[in-house]
């Protein structure tokens, strides 16, 4: 199937809107853009035709790539920026990238500037992005660029990913994942001291932009059976109770396949239309 990836003016992969009309942003990696599956075959794309009746609009902000500092980084530099976007709800899809960026290693540290939150991080990206945000003429070719020479892609969204087809593990329900006796490694403690330095800092943003939050934890095509991402996730959820934000346990109470996913950690368009419906039915209520 073949179609074309956009984004709109304010950088959200939506359809066009203003401001004024975004209900709710929901941020987070690869797992909440999706850019190899068409707009309407997105979770954002389906949640938005769902609420359709009650004129609700998803903004959504996902990055591949981006963890919690990239959070951090989109009120500083994005949202900040954009004048009248006041949603009812930030929505963050979030910890999967969390387990993988061992860099960001000290998110308080003024010098770090936001880098390291996106895969385009050699030198050349570096300094195409720097110019082509502050020089309008290269922006503006840019923008000529991509509306005349369009790049195409081929990618098959309908295979299942590499833990499929070796068929060796299938996917851990929660309950399932409870009983394995696999050790955390080394590197995990460092994600998780990151992790939870990374959401603290995001709750300092919650409470004085007075932000209503709400975090849904994430699995992969093997379910819970990593132990880093049942890490990840406890944190978390700890998080989110600990300071009575809106937590929606995806990890506990979902009901997916690894056929469900196109590749290891990417949902496919059954699985998507899936992770859809089951946030749908924790958030209808909520608008």
């Amino acid at each position: 199937q073949e179609f074309k990836f956009f984004r709109n003016s304010l950088a959200f992969r939506n359809y066009e809107v203003k401001a004024k009309d975004i209900d709710a942003v929901i941020n987070g990696g690869s797992t909440t853009i999706q850019s190899y599956l068409p707009y309407d075959q997105t979770i954002v794309g389906l949640l938005n035709k769902s609420f359709e009746e009650k004129d609700i609009l998803i903004a959504n902000a996902g990055l591949e790539g981006k963890s919690t500092y990239g959070y951090l980084c989109d009120f500083k530099y994005w949202f900040s920026k954009i004048e009248d976007l006041k949603p009812k709800y930030y929505i963050f899809y979030t910890g999967y990238n969390d387990i993988w960026n061992l860099s960001n290693d000290d998110p308080d540290s003024p010098q770090r500037h936001c880098e390291g939150i996106t895969a385009r991080q050699t030198t050349k990206h570096k300094v195409i992005d720097f110019l082509a945000n502050n020089s309008f003429l290269i922006s503006s070719v840019l923008k000529l660029k991509n509306k005349y020479f369009e790049k195409k892609v081929t990618f098959n969204a309908n295979k299942y990913g590499s833990f499929a087809n070796k068929g060796s593990i299938k996917y851990t329900s929660y309950e399932e994942a409870k009983k394995l006796n696999i050790k955390f490694r080394n590197p995990d403690a460092k994600r998780a001291s990151r992790y939870k330095k990374n959401l603290e800092n995001l709750k300092k943003i919650i409470l004085a932009k007075e932000i209503t939050p709400i975090f849904i934890t994430q699995v992969d095509s093997l379910g819970n059976y990593s132990p880093a991402i049942r890490l990840i996730n406890d944190i978390t959820k700890n998080f989110a109770e600990k300071n009575n934000f809106i937590i929606i346990k995806l990890d506990e109470e979902i009901d997916l396949k690894t056929s469900d996913f196109y590749d290891d950690v990417h949902t496919n368009k059954i699985g998507s239309e899936k992770v859809a419906n089951f946030i749908y039915s924790k958030i209808k209520d909520l608008f």
